[in-house]
């Protein structure tokens, strides 16, 4: 039992409005060209796929990329930026995916590599 002259405090830190997450694009697929709206229209195909709806009842933004790799294998790594309640739906629906489009024509893997309240903290 706690003593009753001894007061408990608890804080509650203030939820972070944003998160961003850093994904790992990988495909087989060399015909493919990186670009924003690619990327954009992928995320948004994975979370409609899983989550229903359009875009999944939520809006994912394009923070920025790098694409890394040549001839069969292509990699690339990407930051979007989604409200931060809606970090876990996009990680579900990216690990649920396993292509690029709707046609599920082009085979992909994502990875969450990292996810983060502020963007500096990526950089680290």
């Amino acid at each position: 039992a706690m003593d009753s002259d001894v007061a408990q405090r608890t804080f509650e830190l203030p939820r972070a409005r944003w998160a961003y997450v850093r994904i790992r694009l990988i495909t087989r697929d060399a015909t493919w060209k990186w670009s924003r709206a690619g990327l954009e229209s992928m995320v948004r195909a994975a979370v409609r796929r899983a989550h229903g709806a359009i875009d999944g009842g939520f809006e994912v933004e394009f923070v920025g990329g790098e694409r890394a790799g040549a001839g069969e294998a292509f990699a690339g790594t990407f930051v979007v930026k989604v409200a931060h309640e809606n970090r876990r739906k996009l990680w579900s629906a990216l690990s649920l995916t396993g292509y690029m489009d709707e046609s599920q024509e082009r085979a992909c893997a994502y990875e969450i590599v990292a996810v983060s309240p502020t963007l500096s903290a990526l950089a680290a």
